[in-house]
């Protein structure tokens, strides 16, 4: 607990005191608490586990307070009673959250735009964007530009935009957004099935291919004039009799 009322026989005091409680100075005041009691042997797995991930998150916070930029961010954002220690070892186990996407002004073809809102108890650090294809074939990959950090009373979240480099019959976007510890926040989009609307520069750099069907087979028809996706099935065209068969008859 935090002391409350000034006491100049504890002000500044830090370590144990017997068995009985330590005190630690936290933001210039002094705190005092229970002396931690350890358990007798290694624990259960699940204890195991948890000493090990702190240990990590102690590790990073180490090397932030070594990063003056990293340093930085996380004196910012600390929150009262917090150190930047803290902060760090906080932002370890918290991953970042994928608010928002818009795929509404991406058309397929390049220069269209896709938007990101994510958000972190500390910061967005980094935001990629992979495309597919409707047979999972990866168009395109890249990373997204930060437009606005967001750090406001009324948008927390920060807004990161991705411009498309090529053009294509683009499927399913996947979304991923980095902190700062390297945690991954992944969402994944279904486009609706339609043909990019070229232009002239475009229509250039994008050639569909033709595909007939196989007999017996579904294939999948684009109409462009609906935006709509036609499943067909082709059926196999009968035997052409000959004369004598046809003679037996």
């Amino acid at each position: 607990m935090k002391q409350k009322y000034f006491n100049a026989l504890t002000h500044g005091a830090s370590g144990k005191f017997g068995d009985i409680c330590v005190f630690n100075q936290r933001n210039g005041s002094t705190c005092i608490s229970k002396i931690p009691a350890r358990r007798p042997g290694r624990g259960t797995q699940n204890q195991q586990r948890a000493r090990g991930d702190f240990g990590d998150a102690n590790a990073y916070a180490m090397e932030v307070l070594k990063d003056d930029y990293r340093k930085g961010i996380y004196q910012q954002v600390k929150l009262p009673g917090c150190n930047v220690q803290n902060m760090a070892v906080k932002d370890f186990f918290r991953a970042p959250e994928i608010m928002d996407v818009r795929t509404g002004e991406y058309t397929g073809v390049k220069g269209s735009p896709i938007k990101i809102w994510a958000k972190d108890n500390v910061r967005v650090e980094t935001v990629t964007v992979a495309i597919y294809d409707a047979y999972d074939n990866l168009l395109e990959t890249g990373a997204a530009t930060v437009l606005d950090r967001g750090k406001t009373k009324k948008c927390k979240s920060s807004l990161w935009e991705y411009t498309a480099a090529a053009t294509g019959n683009a499927q399913r976007v996947v979304v991923t957004a980095l902190d700062m510890p390297g945690n991954a926040a992944v969402a994944e989009f279904q486009l609706e099935q339609r043909m990019p609307q070229l232009n002239s520069t475009a229509a250039s750099e994008f050639q569909p291919e033709l595909h007939l069907p196989q007999p017996n087979s579904t294939v999948a028809a684009f109409q462009p004039e609906q935006g709509l996706l036609i499943t067909t099935t082709a059926v196999k065209a009968p035997k052409a009799r000959t004369a004598a068969e046809v003679s037996d008859l």
